[in-house]
């Protein structure tokens, strides 16, 4: 998938993902709410396609974040700046 018109992420949930888990355990806390694979994988609801973000709208600056980590070896967190969260929210537009 291609998300902010730009970085490449995998389509599903690698299964080597450290946190593949997490989202069960830790739910709105968990790092999966910030990863655009859940955020912007799409799903067909009243026959049509949704997302809870569009891909071309998630942030450019996380989307660079998270394409690093999955081409990397997926051990540690994302360096997100979530203190920006309040101000510009999870997308661009």
């Amino acid at each position: 998938m291609i998300i902010a018109n730009k970085y490449e992420i995998p389509d599903r949930c690698p299964e080597n993902c450290t946190f593949i888990n997490d989202l069960a355990i830790y739910g709105q806390n968990a790092v999966c709410n910030y990863c655009p694979v859940f955020l912007c994988r799409e799903s067909i609801r009243d026959n049509e396609r949704t997302s809870i973000i569009k891909p071309e709208n998630y942030r450019q600056d996380w989307a660079s974040e998270w394409s690093q980590w999955f081409k990397g070896d997926m051990k540690n967190v994302p360096v997100l700046k979530i203190h920006q969260l309040t101000a510009r929210a999870y997308c661009e537009g």
